[in-house]
This record gives structure tokens, sequence and C-alpha cells, in this order.
């Protein structure tokens, strides 16, 4: 009787990534990337917290607050951490400029995402701006690595 050989968590998640194309740099970066957004999360939601049950903000004014806040931190993070390696032409105030662009963009889903969820389906305010942040994130992964930390 034959034994097969153990297959190492690594080989499976080589022959996923091998299989759709994506590089090993790629996926760190996407780790990375993800690291940050939810320290981004944190940052929002707990400021958000603040501004709406501390500070008894309206949510139509504390989630651009907390969204302009957590789109710089992330930005610093992302730039110091999860691109650092990349050799990009884009100087550091360009790529704030579009940084902000990109994150704004879904900033704005967010935001609308959490209006929609709270007026009109009546759902918690700090659930809505959650699941308005997760969708958020896939849009901003994607477009800042493609144009703000180009290569």
């Amino acid at each position: 009787m034959k034994t097969a050989g153990r297959i190492s968590i690594q080989s499976i998640i080589d022959l996923i990534l091998s299989r759709a194309g994506i590089s090993h740099a790629k996926f760190a970066e996407f780790v990375k990337f993800a690291i940050v957004g939810g320290s981004g999360v944190l940052v929002n939601m707990g400021l958000f917290f603040i501004l709406t049950r501390w500070l008894r903000m309206d949510i139509t004014w504390a989630s651009p607050v907390a969204i302009e806040v957590s789109i710089i931190s992330n930005f610093l993070l992302n730039n110091a951490w999860t691109f650092r390696r990349r050799d990009t032409y884009v100087p550091f105030f360009r790529r704030l400029i579009r940084y902000h662009l990109v994150t704004g963009l879904a900033g704005l889903v967010n935001y609308a995402i959490l209006l929609l969820l709270v007026r009109f389906i009546g759902l918690s305010d700090l659930l809505a701006n959650l699941i308005g942040i997760i969708i958020g994130m896939f849009i901003n992964f994607f477009l800042n690595s493609l144009w703000t930390w180009k290569q």
C-alpha cells in the first residue's frame, strides 16, 4: 500500500495562486492591504461610534469624518508598509491625491450604503457602516494597486 505524500498548506496556496495567475508578491500585498484595511475599519468604526454615541453627531456628518480620518490613516500605513517595495515613479503627494480620489470613491459607496441600509431598510447604523466599509475595501485595493502605486 502506497502512502501519499503530505500536502502542505503552502503548496495548496501556491497551486491556487499559480492557477489564478497571481504572484506571491501581489498576494503578499493584498494580505498587507487587508491588514491595513482592518486597522482602517477600527479607526472608522471607533470614530463613528464616538461621534454618534458620545458626541451625538448625526450619521450624515459622523460618517464622512470617520471615513476621512481612516483614509488618511490607511494611506500612511499602505505607503510605508504595503506598497513600500514597489518601484513607483509617482511622487508622494501625487500618490496621496490619487489614493484620496480612489478611496473617496469607495468612501462615497460606503456612505451611500450606510444611508440606504439605515434609512430605507432600518438596519443598525454600526452594521450598515461595516457593510459599506467591506464593499469599499475591494474598490480600494484594485484601483489603488493599479493606479496609486502603479509600477
